[in-house]
């Protein structure tokens, strides 16, 4: 199968979240300028830089609808955290994908533990097995180019603190994907989860090893 999108939109909305898959899930904390909370999750989310440490997660405003909360919040704030989510979280993960009304906190609202950030004004999730304390680097605006299309925008953070819950470190202190059971977006309303892993040397010696 070909498809051709030079000149004609894609059709199939989901077809792009089912090829890029798994996606890490970036469970956003922020709030706004009243200091009213808010959390929401978004699979368009990866690593954009190592060093500096700078994520990307792109989020949607559909002509249909206002832009989301989270989106506002930090245009308006300048922060945000980004909770990654493990199995035992993933049901109160999607059940705060549901829409409620501007200034609800769906924290609050779904029982979902949460505090403080320490260098940001943003909520971060308790039993988050790892938490990235988010500022604003910059956006860029994806604009629809045809019938159909969406406003995206990319976010750009830079993070100032990494919360890690330390029984997902490894004997090293490091964070263990598989210990910490973190999930993947796939297509659709699945999800997956980190199972079995494989280890293969990569054939080149990285700088300063």
């Amino acid at each position: 199968m070909l498809i051709d999108l030079r000149d004609a939109p894609l059709s199939d909305r989901g077809l792009m979240n089912a090829i890029v898959a798994p996606r890490p899930i970036a469970w956003i904390g922020s709030q706004d300028a009243d200091g009213r909370g808010n959390l929401a999750p978004f699979s368009h989310f990866n690593v954009a830089s190592g060093a500096p440490a700078i994520i990307s997660v792109s989020m949607n405003t559909p002509d249909d609808r206002p832009r989301k909360d989270t989106l506002a919040n930090i245009l308006e704030t300048g922060v945000f955290s980004v909770n990654l989510v493990s199995e035992a979280l993933l049901p109160m993960m999607v059940a705060t994908s549901a829409p409620l009304p501007k200034g609800m906190d769906e924290a609050a609202e779904l029982g979902v533990a949460t505090e403080p950030c320490d260098f940001i004004a943003a909520p971060r999730v308790v039993q988050a097995p790892a938490t990235l304390e988010c500022r604003l680097y910059r956006t860029i605006e994806i604009d629809p180019e045809r019938e159909g299309d969406t406003l995206s925008t990319l976010v750009l953070g830079r993070v100032v603190g990494i919360h890690l819950l330390d029984e997902h470190l490894d004997e090293k202190s490091r964070f263990d994907p598989k210990r910490a059971a973190l999930v993947a977006r796939s297509a659709g309303i699945q999800y997956l989860t980190v199972g079995e892993t494989v280890a293969i040397p990569a054939p080149f010696k990285r700088a300063g090893s």
